[in-house]
């Protein structure tokens, strides 16, 4: 693929705040711009996996390679299919890169891609990703398990005909929730398929599986949506089956899981929104499990309280992303620090540049942490940059 020179306008600034003196920088490739996930190597080089959208038929990947103060090493901008979106990637042991995502073409299901990249970031093969006997596979989240294998979770599709007897038949689909374990040569390991609540007229049900987390007994923890909309936690062990499950199901009220993390005592961090029906406020919600899924204690908070898990700090303190609303639609990125069990909350630092700043990423290496996102200048040109903090 032919490699794209572009005009890199780069802002640095002072940035200062009680996780030390650190700076900024805004990255602009001649359009809109969005900051999808951030990686830190051992020698301190900053890889960032981004978006370019110049309108509807120039999508485009940015691929960007950056030395321990963001000035630039390399750059790669890829244009792929119109349905082609890559959200995570991998170092490999060769020092190159594997990006991960899903493709489709107009009236298809979307199928998993998975790219590999070289040390200079030249793509080396492309391909893509299935289960046997489906015909879609898209992906909501990814983990590093090891230095050699990558977990996934999501959704297969596939076609279905519904037979009402008497010659009547039906063409429907069916939509399950997955869990997968890829090395990195893209080659499927394991799968798990789940079908929670068959429907009705089908034999399987509709789900999907979104964020988790890798447990401490070698198991995993996840969030799963299904035909009902509920969401529900479920602990998993190495194989992927089912130990327990939570369903969020009161009629009373809606609970909307946003993070879920397996925390260094050996219990489990919920979090999300809370919000009881009809008119009443949204709170920020948080709930901490034991090993066997039992409510240990759940808190509300105001909603502007971060609920974006991130990470355990070496202190053993938890560190939550989220937003700052401010006025006339201004936003900030806010970054909060609490002890693990919510109830000493430190000073919340915040962080803009121009009117309006949201955050995708946060990486801690060493003692020093990146937040990646996109910030705005001004809310009326939608002029969307990559923003990087240290």
């Amino acid at each position: 693929m032919k490699r794209i020179q572009l005009l890199i306008l780069v802002a640095l600034l002072p940035c200062f705040s009680a996780f030390g003196q650190g700076w900024e920088r805004v990255i602009n490739y001649g359009s809109e711009e969005y900051g999808n996930d951030l990686i830190i190597d051992d020698q301190g080089n900053i890889f960032i996996l981004g978006t370019k959208d110049g309108g509807t038929s120039e999508h485009k990947t940015i691929v960007t390679k950056r030395d321990s103060l963001g000035n630039e090493i390399w750059t790669q901008i890829f244009a792929f299919a119109d349905f082609t979106y890559l959200y995570s990637f991998f170092q490999t042991q060769d020092e190159g890169l594997l990006l991960l995502g899903s493709t489709s073409q107009p009236g298809s299901y979307s199928q998993g891609l998975a790219i590999k990249l070289n040390s200079s970031g030249e793509i080396q093969w492309m391909d893509t990703l299935l289960v046997d006997g489906y015909e879609g596979l898209n992906f909501y989240s990814m983990i590093e398990e090891t230095d050699s294998t990558i977990l996934l979770s999501g959704q297969v599709h596939k076609d279905t005909i519904i037979d009402f007897g008497g010659g009547s038949t039906w063409t429907d689909y069916i939509e399950n929730a997955v869990l997968l374990r890829v090395n990195k040569s893209a080659e499927i390991l394991w799968s798990r398929i789940y079908d929670l609540i068959p429907w009705n007229w089908s034999p399987e049900g509709n789900e999907n599986a979104g964020q988790f987390a890798k447990a401490n007994d070698g198991g995993f923890i996840v969030r799963m949506n299904d035909e009902l909309s509920e969401d529900r936690i479920l602990k998993l062990d190495a194989n992927g089956d089912i130990q327990w499950q939570r369903v969020y199901d009161d009629p009373a009220s809606v609970t909307s899981i946003y993070a879920i993390a397996a925390l260094p005592d050996n219990s489990y961090l919920i979090t999300g929104t809370f919000k009881l029906l009809g008119n009443v406020p949204q709170y920020s919600y948080f709930e901490k499990l034991d090993q066997a899924g039992q409510t240990l204690w759940t808190q509300l908070k105001p909603k502007d309280f971060p609920t974006d898990f991130e990470q355990v700090a070496p202190d053993g303190d938890l560190l939550f992303l989220g937003a700052e609303p401010g006025l006339a639609y201004t936003h900030q990125i806010k970054l909060v620090k609490t002890d693990l069990n919510i109830q000493q909350v430190g000073e919340a630092q915040v962080y803009s540049h121009g009117n309006y700043s949201l955050a995708y990423e946060l990486e801690r290496k060493g003692n020093n942490y990146f937040i990646l996102g996109y910030t705005q200048s001004t809310i009326s040109n939608y002029d969307w940059d990559m923003y990087l903090i240290k």
